[in-house]
């Protein structure tokens, strides 16, 4: 690594990131409520900020040298069993999609919506799971780096608010996004890599945004889902945790490799 990890470098990229997306946003005046409304909307609100925003992480993990263990960590996580909190959260985007009517859905905006989902996907999930967590263990233990890029993550979406999302509403998805987080960095540690993660993050945008334009969602299954949800990310965390042998820098990463 051309950079040593430290927790200030995945602040500073964080906040590059985070002012982008807000300055960007502010600019091309897109509501946060209309977002999803067509591919206009998408594309300004969400391809164009994201897409800049994600652009700047890239360029800072790849002059740092981080993208190796931005992409994947040394070992997974031996409880396999944890895959269960990433599978729920993916079987409730899957309902989600099965509502959908997709004769009232233009192909032009299932592509850009696509496209836009992937970027959120990789864009949050590299500043906070990538870099962010790149950058905390090589500062502190994986407790410490999971309470840091969780609730990074969560703060991250509080830039809704600059885009006319009400203040209870924002507070209420920055709580609900913690649990998100938790379920994201359960996925990287059971998989041992960042790329589900991306795909499972830009899954459940997708099924929200597509099931809000043209879905017919009954609240009860999700809300059944969330319940089974808030059940399984506590123990799911521990487990993820426990055992995780994945501190960076010199004298860290000399301890772990074998002689």
């Amino acid at each position: 690594m051309k950079k040593q990890p430290s927790v200030m470098w995945g602040v500073i990229a964080f906040l590059l990131y985070f002012a982008s997306i807000v300055t960007i946003g502010l600019v091309v005046g897109v509501d946060y409520e209309e977002i999803g409304d067509s591919v206009e909307t998408l594309t300004m609100g969400v391809i164009i900020p994201v897409g800049v925003g994600a652009a700047i992480v890239t360029v800072l993990v790849t002059a740092f040298g981080w993208w190796g263990p931005v992409l994947r960590d040394r070992a997974r996580s031996r409880a396999t069993w944890i895959i269960l909190l990433p599978v729920v959260t993916m079987a409730i985007s899957v309902y989600n999609i099965t509502t959908v009517d997709f004769g009232a859905v233009e192909v032009s905006y299932l592509l850009v919506l696509v496209l836009a989902a992937l970027l959120v996907g990789f864009g949050e999930e590299l500043t906070t799971r990538g870099a962010l967590l790149v950058a905390a263990r090589g500062s502190m233990g994986e407790v410490g780096v999971f309470f840091v890029t969780t609730a990074i993550f969560a703060v991250m979406h509080s830039a809704n608010f600059f885009f006319g999302q009400d203040a209870a509403t924002t507070l209420q998805q920055v709580g609900l996004t913690l649990i998100y987080g938790a379920g994201y960095y359960v996925m990287r540690r059971v998989t041992g890599s960042l790329i589900p993660a991306i795909l499972m993050h830009a899954f459940w945008d997708f099924s929200l945004l597509l099931s809000a334009k043209a879905g017919d969602v009954d609240p009860s299954i999700p809300t059944l889902g969330m319940l089974v949800i808030y059940v399984l990310t506590i123990p799911c965390v521990i487990w993820a945790i426990k055992g995780a042998n994945e501190r960076l820098g010199a004298a860290h990463e000399a301890a772990a490799t074998p002689a």
